[in-house]
């Protein structure tokens, strides 16, 4: 039985403007306490997913983005699914 429970959104972003306005609309929507992007995205999943130079700056244009729309929101990393949970967690000092 999980300790915490969580109302999570998922999003799908694609790296172009539909993918941007997808993840600037979504907290218009809701408050959130925490944004997770997803280990391919974040690094995190290498050497699975290596960051090459497109893939850092999509990354750091979703870090800007959840930053504008999110501003209170914490950001969480994780290193690929089984560790979300546990990134959340962390983040919200709840594990």
């Amino acid at each position: 039985m999980l300790a915490n429970a969580y109302w999570a959104t998922v999003i799908t972003v694609t790296n172009d403007a539909e993918g941007d306005g997808r993840l600037h609309a979504a907290p218009r929507d809701s408050t959130y306490d925490a944004v997770n992007l997803g280990a391919g995205l974040n690094g995190q999943a290498a050497p699975e997913f290596g960051a090459t130079a497109e893939s850092t700056a999509w990354f750091n244009r979703l870090l800007n983005i959840v930053h504008a729309e999110a501003p209170t929101a914490k950001i969480v990393l994780a290193r690929g699914p089984g560790d979300v949970i546990p990134a959340i967690e962390r983040e919200l000092g709840e594990g």
